[in-house]
């Protein structure tokens, strides 16, 4: 009995002085439940051939119960919808799966598969020429890490959207149509500051003692005029350079996005260079033929200064005094 209670007693130490595994909570029931319908249903489909019917209920059963076969099946449809990379990628996750769950013919299926994709992948290299503060790259809706620039990585065969972002500069974007096995390479260029406007103009100098209110006027209207005169030039010059910016995204009239936004942001900045010069050059018209006309006699009594503002939609004026 002795020998027998001393070997009891052995085991029980050693048992207790295992560090105790994690438990990982599985699925619900009626999650597994669900899982298992969608399942069967998507084997259904597959073998019918409907394909792009079938993955979406293999990737709702592959949320709520991730298992072996279950991924294994999504890899497998992803690989008929042509998803080369995210089939090849999942197939080397359920290998990995499968030999620690010690399912060696899972195992070896899933490898198999992968490898036979390896001659179809196809990659995209994002490179960055430029960075400025607080750029932003992004492939499709996923943010793409500095790490990253310069390095292929396998995507899927179709359209991908690659853009860039930052603070106080102008976004980019752009589309590349990438086909099966192809090695694509995108440069993001560098990022064109958005121009700040010009400083608000000081005010008008106090008239000199006896110019009178007409006079003073006609020194407000000259002055909102030549204001107006510099915006309509500070318009013009960019309306120019977004319509030079356009002609490599356009051939003739038809352009890509980043074309038409283009061309569409140099008309807006046309048409504000042309109201800014009208206005300017009728203002300084008006003050000149106050001030010619003013009486020389005349007393200040009164002041008064006006002023332009202009926006993407139009302009005004603003007149500000005492009477």
């Amino acid at each position: 009995m002795r020998p027998t209670f001393l070997a009891a007693a052995a085991l029980l130490a050693i048992v207790a002085s295992c560090p105790a595994r994690p438990v990982h909570a599985g699925p619900s029931a009626a999650d597994a439940a669900t899982a298992r319908s969608l399942f069967e249903e998507a084997r259904k489909l597959m073998k019918a051939g409907k394909y792009a019917e079938a993955c979406p209920k293999l990737e709702e059963g592959a949320r709520l119960n991730p298992g072996i076969g279950m991924r294994f099946n999504l890899a497998s449809c992803w690989e008929h919808l042509g998803k080369t990379a995210s089939a090849w990628n999942l197939y080397l996750d359920v290998a990995a799966a499968a030999k620690q769950a010690n399912q060696p013919q899972r195992e070896k299926e899933a490898k198999k598969a992968a490898k036979a994709l390896e001659p179809l992948l196809s990659q995209l290299t994002i490179l960055v020429e430029a960075k400025v503060p607080g750029l932003e790259v992004k492939h499709d809706d996923t943010v793409v890490g500095e790490g990253a620039y310069g390095t292929a990585v396998y995507v899927d065969p179709g359209t991908h959207v690659v853009s860039a972002t930052a603070p106080e500069h102008e976004p980019w974007t752009t589309k590349v149509e990438i086909a099966t096995k192809d090695s694509t390479t995108v440069k993001v260029p560098k990022l064109r500051a958005i121009p700040k406007p010009p400083p608000p103009p000081p005010p008008p100098p106090p008239p000199p003692p006896g110019l009178g209110t007409t006079r003073t006027v006609a020194l407000g209207l000259g002055a909102a005029g030549v204001v107006g005169i510099g915006l309509g030039a500070f318009f013009g010059a960019r309306a120019m350079s977004l319509q030079s910016d356009s002609k490599s995204h356009c051939d003739g009239n038809l352009c890509d996005q980043q074309g038409f936004d283009l061309r569409h942001d140099a008309l807006s900045a046309a048409r504000v260079s042309t109201v800014a010069f009208v206005v300017g050059v009728a203002l300084v018209s008006g003050g000149a033929a106050l001030w010619l006309t003013a009486p020389k006699t005349e007393k200040p009594k009164e002041s008064a200064a006006l002023s332009p503002w202009f926006a993407q939609s139009g302009g005004g004026l603003v007149l500000r005094g005492a009477w």
